[in-house]
């Protein structure tokens, strides 16, 4: 059993169903949920960028979170509420909130229905 396990790939062992099922809604099919070909082919794309010579810079540590953040912020604003950011912070706080409780709800297993 244990050699056969060993033959196979990644792709042809996957992630578990019940974790795509359960966390899909949340995370989208991106590279955490998805498996298989999907997989591959996410993981191929982003492999290029994860080289340490690329993620260092060789000059300067950049912190780019909060720009990120912003710009994400105001890109969904703009193509839910047809305004910019600074209007709706007082929603994005109580959805940043949300968010909150809910990721740390799913790490703790405290969603019903979730194992």
């Amino acid at each position: 059993m244990v050699r056969e396990i060993i033959k196979c790939t990644s792709l042809d062992l996957g992630k578990p169903s019940s974790d795509t099922r359960q966390l899909g809604p949340l995370l989208g099919q991106g590279i955490i949920t998805s498996s298989g070909a999907s997989w591959a082919h996410q993981r191929k794309t982003i492999a290029p960028e994860l080289y340490m010579d690329k993620v260092k810079g060789g000059i300067a540590d950049i912190k780019v979170d909060q720009h990120l953040s912003c710009f994400a912020d105001d890109v969904i604003a703009r193509a839910c509420f047809g305004s910019n950011f600074s209007r709706n912070k007082e929603i994005f706080s109580r959805l940043g909130a949300l968010q909150e409780v809910t990721s740390k709800a799913l790490m703790s297993g405290n969603i019903l229905g979730m194992r």
